[in-house]
C-alpha cells in the first residue's frame, strides 16, 4: 500500500495527522508520510514498534512499556490539539489478497465505530489528481476534442454534399428524354438489298381484309406469359419512319411498333408513329428480322390510329378480342419495341387498372389503363389478354416524377372500327364532329356558379358547326340532339349517333361574365354536323 493510498484513506475516514504541540511528551513526528518511502504493509508490515505480523495475515496493536512515544498507531493519527480523551485500542484485520479497506470497520474522530467503508471501485482506488493536474488534463481533452471536431465536421459536410450531388445526378438521369435519333438510331445502308423492295399499292380497297373478333377461350393454359409471348410475338413488327421523299439512308425520324392484322401485309399502328402523314417513308422489320419497305394506307389523328401495308404473304396475323369483355384486375401483357428496334419484341406484364378513361378533349377514345410497362417505342404495339388476343393498341403513358405505371391503350373495338374504315376508304368515313376544343364543366364548378353541368367550349376551330351563330368560347354545352351532355364521353357518344350533314339542335348555357348584358342565360342553336376524316 503506497503512502498516497494510506493518506487518502485516512482522510476519507476523518483521520487527522498529528499537529505539532498536541502532546509535549511525544517525540516529534513528521507532518506527512515521506513521499519516497514505500509503506506497503501487505508485503513488509509497519516499521513501528507498536505493531507485529500475526499468523492471520494481519497486523495488531501490541502494548509497550514506552510512554507517549509508544501510543497505538491509530491514536497518533486520531488526536486533536487541546483534546484530552483517548481512543480505545483498535485491531485492524486486512483480508487476504486484498489491498483496500472495503467492508472493514473504522472509527470516527471521536472513537465511535461507524459502518464499514464500501469502495465504489472494482480495482484499487486511485486518489484524484490535484486541481492543477485536472485542469491540465481538461485542457488537453478539450484541445483533442476540438481537433477531432475540426476533422469530423468538414468530413461529414463533404460526405453529405457528395451524396446530394449523386442523388441529383440520378434524378437528372431519370428525367432524360428518349431520343430515337441518338446513338441507337436505325438506318438502311446505301447498298442494302432492301433498296430493291417493291412498294405496295395502297389505294382504297373496298374488298380488302377486315379484322374480325375471335371467340375467347374459357380458361388459359399453364405458363401464361410464355404462351402469350409465343403466340403473339411473331405478329409484332418494328416500324421505322423516315421524312417524306427519303432514300432510307439517312437517320430516321421515329421508331415504334405495329401489329400484323392480315397475312397479306396490313399492319395497324399509331398515327403519331408515321408522323400523321401519308407521305412518310416506312421501313418494317418482322420478328424474323426480315425487312420490308412499307407505305401508309391512311391515318386518323383523332384516335391516333394508322394502317401500313407491306408487300408480303403468309404473315402471322394476330387475333383481336372484344374489348367490352375486359375487366379491371385481369392480367395484361404488352409486346413491342421499347426504346426502338434495339429492344425489339420485349414482353412486359401488368394488370388492367381501369377502363373507359377519357384523357383528351380532342379524342373520342375511351382508353384502357394498364400498369404494364410502356415506353417510347411501344407505341403501336399490342396490349394482350391472358389468352394471347389483342385487347388494345398501346398509345401513350403519363410521364412525370409524380406518376408511375399509368399507360393507356386504344380498345380493340375502337381499333377494329377505325382500321377497317381506313382499309376500305383510305380514311375514316362517315364520322361527324363539331370543330371545337372543350373541357368538362364539373359538378363542383356548376354548383359554385349556379349552372347546369356539361362541357365548356374552350376554342372554335376555323371550320366549325357554330359559324353564323351566337355561340362563343366559354359557353357550356348541356344537350346535343336531345341527349344530355355531362362530360366529354357523353358528348362524343351523342355526336356519334349522328352522321355528317345531319341537322341537330344543341342546347347551351352562358355565364353572366360572358354575356353582354351581364346576365346568365340558356339558349339553343340548330347546326349541321361536319365530317371528321381524321386528317
Amino acid at each position: 500500500m503506497s503512502d498516497e493510498r494510506r493518506e487518502d484513506d485516512f482522510n476519507q475516514n476523518s483521520w487527522q495527522y498529528k499537529q505539532p504541540g498536541s502532546e509535549s511528551s511525544a517525540p516529534q513526528e513528521e507532518q506527512r508520510l515521506p513521499q519516497d518511502k514505500n509503506y506497503n504493509d501487505m508485503k513488509e508490515g509497519f516499521n513501528s514498534p507498536q505493531t507485529q505480523y500475526n499468523a492471520d495475515n494481519g497486523y495488531s496493536y501490541q502494548p509497550s512499556s514506552a510512554s507517549n512515544s509508544t501510543k497505538p498507531y491509530h491514536q497518533q493519527y486520531n488526536s486533536y490539539s487541546n483534546q484530552s480523551y483517548k481512543t480505545p485500542a483498535i485491531t485492524e484485520n486486512y483480508p487476504e489478497q486484498s489491498n483496500s479497506f472495503e467492508n472493514q470497520p473504522y472509527y470516527n474522530n471521536y472513537g465511535q465505530q461507524s459502518q464499514p467503508y464500501q469502495s465504489q471501485y472494482s480495482t484499487p482506488y486511485t486518489p484524484p489528481l490535484p486541481l492543477s493536474n485536472r485542469k491540465r488534463r481538461t485542457k488537453k481533452f478539450m484541445k483533442a476534442l476540438a481537433i477531432c471536431l475540426a476533422i469530423i465536421v468538414p468530413s461529414a459536410a463533404i460526405g453529405v454534399t457528395v451524396a446530394t450531388l449523386r442523388i441529383n445526378t440520378f434524378k437528372e438521369d431519370d428525367s432524360i428524354k428518349y431520343d430515337s435519333s441518338g446513338e441507337y438510331s436505325y438506318y438502311v445502308p446505301e447498298n442494302s438489298w432492301i433498296q430493291t423492295s417493291k412498294i405496295p399499292d395502297v389505294s382504297a380497297n373496298p374488298n380488302g381484309p377486315q379484322i374480325e373478333t375471335a371467340s375467347t377461350p374459357e380458361t388459359s393454359g399453364d405458363n401464361e406469359a410464355i404462351s402469350v409471348y409465343n403466340k403473339v410475338s411473331p405478329s409484332i413488327v418494328g416500324i421505322v419512319a423516315y421524312p417524306a421523299g427519303t432514300d432510307y439512308t439517312i437517320t430516321e425520324s421515329n421508331e415504334g411498333s405495329g401489329i400484323i392484322i392480315s397475312s397479306d401485309g396490313y399492319i395497324a399502328t399509331n398515327s403519331h408513329v408515321i408522323n400523321d402523314s401519308k407521305d412518310t417513308g416506312v421501313l418494317v422489320k418482322l420478328s424474323t428480322n426480315e425487312e420490308y419497305i412499307g407505305a401508309v394506307v391512311g391515318f386518323d389523328k383523332r384516335t391516333d390510329l394508322a394502317v401500313v401495308k407491306i408487300d408480303a404473304k403468309n404473315l402471322p396475323a394476330a387475333e383481336f378480342a372484344d374489348s367490352n369483355s375486359v375487366t379491371i384486375g385481369q392480367n395484361a401483357y404488352a409486346i413491342g419495341n421499347p426504346g426502338g428496334l434495339q429492344f425489339s419484341n420485349s414482353l412486359t406484364k401488368g394488370t388492367i387498372s381501369a377502363i373507359n378513361r377519357t384523357i383528351s378533349s380532342n379524342s373520342a377514345v375511351k382508353y384502357i389503363q394498364t400498369d404494364a410497362a410502356i415506353n417510347p417505342g411501344n407505341s403501336g404495339g399490342a396490349l394482350i389478354n391472358p389468352y394471347g388476343q389483342i385487347i388494345g393498341i398501346n398509345t401513350s403513358k403519363l410521364v412525370s416524377e409524380e406518376y408511375e405505371g399509368m399507360g393507356f391503350a386504344i380498345p380493340s373495338n375502337t381499333v377494329i372500327s377505325i382500321v377497317n374504315n381506313i382499309i376500305r376508304n383510305g380514311y375514316v368515313k362517315g364520322r361527324a364532329y363539331l370543330g371545337i376544343t372543350a373541357s368538362e364543366w364539373s359538378t363542383y364548378a356548376a354548383k359554385k356558379n349556379d349552372t347546369p353541368i356539361g362541357v365548356k367550349i374552350e376554342s372554335l376551330s376555323s371550320e366549325n358547326v357554330f359559324s353564323g351563330t351566337d355561340v362563343q368560347a366559354g359557353d357550356i354545352i348541356t344537350e346535343i340532339g336531345g341527349k344530355t351532355v355531362k362530360n366529354l364521353s357523353s358528348m362524343f357518344d351523342a355526336i356519334d349517333e349522328n352522321k355528317p350533314g345531319d341537322r341537330i339542335t344543341i342546347k347551351l348555357f352562358r355565364l353572366k361574365n360572358y354575356s353582354s348584358d351581364s346576365k346568365a342565360k340558356s339558349f339553343s342553336v340548330s347546326v349541321v354536323l361536319l365530317e371528321d376524316t381524321g386528317q
